[in-house]
């Protein structure tokens, strides 16, 4: 009886052990991985970007004037009568006005974009 009292402690200390070694390797994992995200996120703002990418303006330029006043509501959300309103109203603010070297997409065009 003895024995088996010690085995069963025995047992239960090597099973502590186990688990305790389990916690502290997920702690180490937990650890590593979080230090690892850190280190992913530190060094993407520190990479160049390519910014000049070319953008199509053909359906600005080709495909949204020939649309008839129906259709042009149902994609702009207004007629297009109102739509110049909003974008000769809007113009004025300094957010539509380029500040830097690259030339701003016109007031029209970024209003289009964000209507659809």
């Amino acid at each position: 009886m003895i024995n088996f009292i010690k085995s069963s402690q025995i047992f239960e200390d090597s099973n502590n052990e186990s688990n305790n070694f389990e916690e502290q390797f997920e702690a180490k994992e937990s650890k590593l991985i979080s230090l690892r995200l850190y280190s992913l996120l530190d060094s993407y703002y520190l990479e160049s970007r390519k910014y000049n990418i070319a953008k199509s303006q053909e359906w600005w330029h080709s495909i949204l004037p020939k649309y008839d006043d129906i259709r042009f509501k149902k994609i702009m959300r207004m007629d297009s009568q109102s739509f110049q309103n909003l974008a000769t109203k809007i113009g004025t603010y300094s957010i539509f006005q380029s500040t830097g070297n690259k030339q701003q997409a016109s007031v029209e065009l970024q209003l289009a974009i964000f209507f659809t």
